[in-house]
């Protein structure tokens, strides 16, 4: 009789993690995690900052194409008619060279923007992104402004022109910035507004006085700013972020200036025929401060404000700053984008806000 067979039972166990050996990977992942965001945050930083890098290089292109057509850069700020005492900024002009046709198109540059009824309703709701720098933390969309109801806005600008640079004692030397001296200069109570760079007040008003063009900046236009960044809060001494950039708090970037009047408010010109005959400008700064000079601040009692009040205040004087960590972007006036760090001397900066000191300085990076 044959034998059965019987099945081989072979035992086979599975084997789980343990508790701690989950914990470990757990860690293990943790850490790698940590060690990986912060990589991947400076690439994005990274790329934030070269759209930021694009965009100037856009505006200063724009400005160049100006100049190139109408053999003058526009003025910072500059009213269109006479008596006109609310100005279109520099941005407006230049829209025609920046591919916005259709915007420039809608503006009424014989009105003043300062109201329901003028220019200023002709641009709300219009988003520019060349205009913002994608790493700035500020809102895009103004919603406090008191011309326009909600649910409207008009859209701040993250660049300025720079329309020169104040030893903060006008013709004084030895100032806030030692040895150096501006006579085209204009003092609006505590802020003080410069003529002696590339895109100041009035630059393209043959009847108010010499143009800008790149014939003025004798230094060099690579060693004279043309454009640069304010795309991050100031920090009041009460610790309150504060807007109070040059960017038109209230009007956005179509806003250029106030104080032109029939007779204008600010005599036109001195004896060396280049004081802008403005009160406070927008969208433009004078140099007084270093860069990222974030913290301190009071407002009217540096400078940083002008002749008006909350929610529309003008700040002529606002120093560049900028949320990329070291420093800020600049625009130079032939249309190059430099980094500027924040080691940067106030007097190496003043030298290259002024376009014809004969101390011209080259950055190198």
């Amino acid at each position: 009789m044959p034998t059965q067979s019987r099945p081989c039972i072979v035992a086979r166990f599975r084997r789980g993690f343990t508790l701690v050996e989950l914990l470990v990977v757990i860690a293990i992942i943790g850490t790698l995690v940590g060690l990986l965001l912060p990589a991947v945050q400076m690439a994005r930083e990274s790329a934030r900052r070269s759209v930021c890098s694009n965009n100037l290089k856009q505006l200063g292109l724009a400005l160049l194409n100006h100049h190139e057509a109408k053999q003058v850069f526009p003025g910072s700020a500059g009213a269109s008619k006479i008596g006109q005492r609310a100005t279109v900024s520099w941005i407006s002009r230049i829209l025609p060279y920046a591919d916005d046709l259709a915007v420039y198109d809608k503006i009424l540059f014989t009105s003043d923007y300062a109201g329901t009824s003028g220019t200023l309703s002709t641009v709300k709701n219009v988003s520019l992104p060349t205009l913002l720098c994608p790493s700035s933390p500020l809102s895009p969309k103004n919603v406090n402004n008191a011309y326009l109801a909600a649910p409207d806005w008009v859209q701040g600008a993250s660049y300025v022109a720079i329309s020169g640079a104040s030893n903060g004692n006008q013709t004084t030397t030895g100032g806030l910035i030692p040895g150096f001296a501006e006579t085209r200069i204009n003092s609006s109570g505590s802020a003080f507004i410069a003529a002696g760079g590339v895109l100041f007040p009035n630059g393209e008003r043959p009847n108010v006085g010499p143009k800008s063009s790149l014939k003025n900046v004798t230094d060099g236009a690579s060693k004279s700013l043309l454009l640069g960044e304010q795309s991050d809060f100031l920090v009041d001494t009460s610790g309150k972020q504060q807007a109070w950039l040059s960017g038109g708090y209230c009007f956005g970037w179509h806003a250029g200036g106030w104080g032109e009047g029939t007779p204008p408010s600010i005599a036109y010109s001195t004896a060396a025929g280049w004081t802008p005959g403005f009160v406070s400008t927008r969208n433009a700064t004078t140099i007084r401060w270093n860069i990222n000079q974030k913290t301190g601040w009071t407002g009217w009692a540096n400078g940083v404000q002008g002749n008006s009040g909350p929610p529309c205040y003008i700040e002529d004087n606002a120093p560049l700053v900028s949320a990329h960590g070291g420093g800020v972007q600049v625009c130079l006036a032939d249309g190059s984008v430099l980094f500027l760090s924040d080691s940067t001397t106030l007097d190496v900066l003043a030298r290259l806000a002024t376009r014809d000191d004969g101390q011209s300085v080259q950055v190198v990076q």
